[in-house]
């Protein structure tokens, strides 16, 4: 009886104190924390975490650096702020009762990153590589029609026959099986040809082809247009002619959309399944035999409009570039992001170092897109 007694106690205690306990926690004042975390050139970094000094209140910043912390207790806060490839930094700020406090954080860089890429915006870079015939015979005006993968992201096509019903003079017809494109009126069908060699057996199927996979297509619309390298020794292309590039594959794809993964990247660093360039004896270098050579996105050459993106990605032990891992820390366009992304699927790198073997490495790639004066004026 005793102990019920006293269990009975101590219950009626904790009964009487709790609610006012409770009721002065959930008084206490509070309010906002919101802002931006910059690098010292004023660009907002992604994926930085932010947290309130000994509370569990943190949140991760957004492609534009932003973030915002709510719940925080009044009064003056620490702010921590971490993300690899940076010093870890801390701020301190005075939070108002049910009011929004706003803040901005700058980090250094860590000594880590890859030399910086320049491109100009001089064109000279379409005279190399795969591409350079399409490129070539676009700035001849040859009388074709001429996408690149930038406008096809831009439409962002369910199926590929989409990116012709804004091509003049090209009609789009449903057929039993599939859809199929006729050229002014005409009943037959154009040649296809997929990187560089003609699909003569049947009619091609457009729409068997992703359009994530399509890098550029050049499309002629009479047999007096389809330059000579592009018409068939058995009269093919007196209908007209479609030439598809491609190149653009599913991992690439599923790299774009990957929204946060600076999270994982930093467990893996933390299990010691991935390592950052001050943790290896040798870092991760590029291999100078394969150029890294961004494309001037159009629309952002036609606008004069400059700018720079870094990157981060992991190179594996074999020295190719995880595409799934491709992620920006900062930029200034999504554009210039997406041309650096579609840039390293053909990069090489010589793989890092630790203790003889070859292991992961987290890298970041400084890129600056700029216009060359002379380039402007004569525009």
């Amino acid at each position: 009886m005793h102990r019920l007694y006293v269990v009975a106690a101590v219950g009626l205690a904790v009964g009487a104190l709790g609610p006012p306990a409770l009721r002065a926690q959930a008084t206490t004042p509070r309010g906002t924390v919101a802002g931006i975390v910059r690098d010292s050139s004023g660009v907002g970094i992604a994926g930085a975490e932010v947290n309130i000094t000994g509370t569990n209140l943190r949140a991760h910043t957004n492609p534009q650096g932003q973030f915002r912390l709510t719940n925080v207790p009044a009064g003056t806060v620490s702010v921590g702020v971490r993300r690899l490839g940076f010093l870890p930094a801390i701020a301190s700020i005075v939070v108002g009762p049910n009011e929004a406090a706003a803040m901005a954080v700058i980090v250094t860089p860590l000594a880590q990153a890859l030399a910086t890429i320049v491109v100009r915006g001089d064109r000279r870079f379409e005279e190399h590589g795969r591409l350079a015939g399409f490129y070539q015979r676009r700035s001849r005006s040859s009388g074709g029609h001429f996408i690149t993968r930038e406008q096809i992201d831009q439409r962002n096509p369910s199926q590929l026959t989409d990116l012709f019903r804004s091509v003049p003079g090209a009609r789009i017809y449903s057929s039993t099986f599939n859809n199929v494109v006729r050229f002014r009126g005409m009943r037959c069908a154009p040649l296809v040809w997929l990187d560089g060699f003609p699909a003569t057996a049947a009619e091609f199927d457009l729409d068997a082809l992703n359009p994530y996979i399509v890098e550029a297509i050049e499309v002629y619309l009479g047999v007096a247009t389809v330059p000579p390298e592009f018409r068939w020794v058995r009269g093919g292309g007196s209908c007209g002619a479609i030439v598809i590039w491609t190149g653009f594959d599913e991992r690439r794809r599923k790299a774009r959309a990957v929204a946060g993964p600076p999270a994982e990247l930093t467990k893996q660093v933390e299990d010691r399944l991935l390592f950052t360039a001050d943790q290896v004896d040798v870092a991760a270098r590029a291999d100078t035999t394969v150029v890294i050579q961004p494309a001037y996105p159009d629309s952002l050459f036609r606008e004069r409009v400059t700018g720079q993106v870094l990157v981060e990605f992991v190179v594996d032990t074999s020295g190719l570039v995880v595409l799934e891992s491709v992620s920006p820390i900062s930029t200034s366009h999504a554009l210039f992001t997406d041309a650096v992304r579609r840039s390293l699927r053909d990069a090489r790198f010589h793989p890092a170092m630790l203790a003889g073997r070859k292991v992961r490495q987290l890298v970041q790639l400084p890129v600056k897109f700029e216009i060359p004066l002379e380039t402007s004026e004569k525009e």
